[in-house]
C-alpha cells in the first residue's frame, strides 16, 4: 500500500479498507490522536497494528528502541509565511506535506513495561454540525428516492425523514458542504469539479468516517459505488481527490469528539 518513498498509494488504499473495514477502524481507535492522512499512513506501515512514538517519546516512557529498528514516516506540519500581493509577510500558517521518518512501534523497543491507554472520545453527530457550523433545514425535494441533498454556498443540508441510513446520509451531505463550496473548489481545482467526482469525495468520506467508527452497517452501497469508481473511472480521479478526503475525514471526526 506504499511505494518506495513511503507515501500512500491512494488508490490500493481505498481498496483495502473497502476489503477490510475492521482495520480502519482498529488504526482509528489507536491513533485517533493523528490526522486522518496519518493514520492511514501508520496502518500501511504496519501489518499488525500497535502503537507508535517518536524515539525521544519512547526514551521519556523509559524505552529504547533497538538497534536497527525501522522508522516509519508520517507527515509534519511546517510553518510557512503568508504574504500579500505586495510579497510582505502578513502572518504564517500550518502545511502538512514533510514526511520524517521518527516514528518507530512499540515492538521496535524495549525497555519499562507498557500499559496502553488510548481510547478514543465518543463521537457526537449534533456536536460534530454545531462545531462545523453545519446549519439543517426541513428535507423540501419531492422525489422520494433522494436520501438527502446539501447547499454548501449556504452551509446547510436537509436529511430525508425515510433515508436508509440517515448517520452516513448526514455525513455524506456534511462532506458536500466541506468541500464542494464554489470557493473550496475553486481554491482546490482552480474550475468546477464534476458532479461525479463530487459524489465519489462525498461518499469515500461518509464511508471512512462510519468504519472509523466502527459502524460497519450499511456500507454494501457505499463499498459498491467506491469500487466502480477505483476500478473503472481510474483515470479521472488525482491525488489530490484522495487527500481532499482525508481531510473532510479528520475535520468531521475531530469536530464529532472534541
Amino acid at each position: 500500500m506504499t511505494n518506495k518513498n513511503n507515501l500512500l498509494d491512494f488508490n490500493n488504499f481505498m481498496n483495502e479498507i473497502l476489503n477490510e473495514p475492521a482495520r480502519a477502524n482498529e488504526a482509528y481507535q489507536k491513533f485517533h490522536n493523528y490526522s486522518s492522512l496519518n493514520q492511514w499512513h501508520a496502518m500501511a506501515a504496519m501489518e499488525k497494528l500497535e502503537p507508535i512514538n517518536t524515539y525521544k517519546r519512547w526514551q521519556e516512557m523509559g524505552r529504547q528502541v533497538k538497534k536497527g529498528a525501522k522508522a516509519i514516516a508520517l507527515c509534519m506540519p511546517i510553518i510557512v509565511d503568508v504574504k500579500d500581493e505586495n510579497g510582505d509577510k502578513t502572518g504564517e500558517k500550518k502545511q502538512f506535506f514533510v514526511f520524517k521518518n521518527n516514528w518507530f512501534k512499540l515492538s521496535d523497543t524495549e525497555g519499562a513495561e507498557y500499559t496502553e491507554v488510548n481510547t478514543p472520545p465518543a463521537f457526537n453527530l449534533n456536536k460534530m454540525l454545531l462545531a462545523l457550523n453545519i446549519k439543517t433545514k426541513d428535507f423540501e425535494m419531492i422525489n422520494g428516492n433522494c436520501q438527502g441533498y446539501a447547499i454548501p454556498t449556504e452551509n446547510t443540508i436537509a436529511i430525508n425523514p425515510l433515508a436508509v441510513d440517515k448517520f452516513k446520509t448526514t455525513i455524506h451531505e456534511v462532506a458536500h458542504c466541506l468541500l464542494h463550496s464554489n470557493e473550496a473548489v475553486q481554491m482546490m481545482h482552480g474550475d468546477n469539479l464534476p458532479k461525479s467526482i463530487k459524489e465519489f469525495e462525498a461518499e469515500s468520506t461518509a464511508y471512512l468516517v462510519k468504519v472509523s467508527l466502527g459502524v460497519f452497517d450499511g456500507l454494501e452501497y457505499s463499498r459498491d459505488y467506491i469500487k466502480s469508481w477505483l476500478e473503472g473511472q481510474k483515470h479521472e480521479l488525482k491525488e489530490i481527490n484522495f487527500k481532499r478526503v482525508l481531510v473532510a475525514v479528520n475535520k468531521i471526526l475531530n469536530a464529532g469528539t472534541k
